[in-house]
């Protein structure tokens, strides 16, 4: 939903001595981690090994995110009450570096900021959660944007949110139209990325497409309902069912709604139903590369734009093909001097 492709190994735990390939594999590869530390996390060899994994990997302190979840923090990096008993309990099985390593760990993890649970607090985890993928989300695409450039973008996102009037409290939607591979998506999901958190709810609907089968006119209704109720499986049997229940969450908070790829098969009196179901405040971004659709919604649609998206002007384009041009040399300058 926010655009963020994770990983969870359900299987292997607990099953082996020694992390899975594939848990290597992903903690080698990832831009972001999580490591949710209660009261028996140390007991667990898996929990201690993949932490030591994690932060061996140069990870800067952006990329890990603590929850101390109902333990001080201080216990965590001092190694005092339930942590100090667990590795007690390891020094009869585990080596003595071994243990030092999982103590070091131990105590760097403790030092990051991250989110602290107290049960004095009385907070509703659900709250908790909703703060934890924000700020997750906030740190990946910051962390994304140093690493990819995007000539041209800035400015597209910038257009797109004037043509929004994201300070008027009324429901606006737009169409990012173009021919395939222009850009569309990346521009929607960069508007995304940088206004998310504006709005209580939010999704971003991939491909639309892959919701219209044997010509049907379709949305991808459950997969909304999913997205919005942050549940897997929500079933609604009907398509009726399927538009009271949006329009029962629709209607109690601002939303922001991201439909990727849209073409003919979905239909454009269904969409402008939904929008009359949009609280104060809510936006909807269509990409397609049909211009005909987003005409036809402009007659249903009261308040939808158009942006059509452009080729990239001649600095821009310069830009990127030096970006890439140069990026090659260098790296194959520097694999020849490491090999000579």
């Amino acid at each position: 939903m926010a655009g963020i492709r994770t990983f969870k190994d359900d299987h292997a735990l607990e099953r082996g001595q020694e992390i899975s390939p594939s848990l290597l594999d992903a903690i080698r590869n990832s831009n972001m981690f999580i490591a949710v530390l209660s009261e028996n996390y140390a007991r667990s060899r898996w929990c201690l090994d993949e932490l030591a994994e994690i932060l061996k990997c140069d990870r800067t302190k952006n990329q890990v995110v603590p929850v101390f979840c109902y333990v001080d923090p201080s216990d965590i990096r001092h190694q005092k009450g339930s942590f100090r008993k667990a590795l007690d309990c390891h020094k009869k099985r585990c080596s003595v570096d071994m243990i030092a390593k999982w103590k070091s760990a131990l105590s760097v993890i403790a030092q990051l900021s991250g989110h602290h649970l107290i049960k004095e607090a009385y907070e509703k985890e659900s709250d908790i959660i909703q703060k934890i993928v924000e700020n997750v989300a906030t740190r990946v695409f910051t962390t994304a944007s140093h690493h990819e450039k995007l000539f041209g973008i800035d400015s597209a996102v910038e257009e797109i949110y004037q043509k929004l009037s994201m300070d008027c409290n009324d429901v606006r939607a737009i169409g990012i139209c173009g021919m395939g591979g222009i850009g569309k998506t990346t521009i929607a999901r960069n508007f995304y990325n940088e206004n998310f958190n504006k709005f209580e709810i939010r999704c971003f609907n991939e491909n639309c497409k892959q919701y219209s089968q044997g010509g049907t006119s379709l949305l991808p209704l459950e997969q909304l309902l999913n997205d919005l109720l942050r549940k897997k499986n929500y079933k609604v049997m009907d398509i009726e069912g399927k538009i009271r229940k949006l329009k029962q969450i629709l209607h109690s908070k601002t939303a922001l709604i991201i439909l990727n790829d849209l073409d003919q098969t979905q239909s454009p009196e269904l969409l402008a139903s939904l929008s009359n179901f949009f609280s104060a405040g809510s936006r909807i971004i269509i990409t397609t590369r049909d211009v005909n659709l987003l005409n036809k919604l402009k007659a249903v649609i009261s308040k939808i734009d158009i942006y059509m998206v452009k080729a990239l002007a001649k600095d821009d384009s310069l830009k990127l093909f030096s970006s890439h041009a140069f990026t090659k040399l260098c790296n194959s300058c520097w694999r020849s001097s490491i090999s000579s």
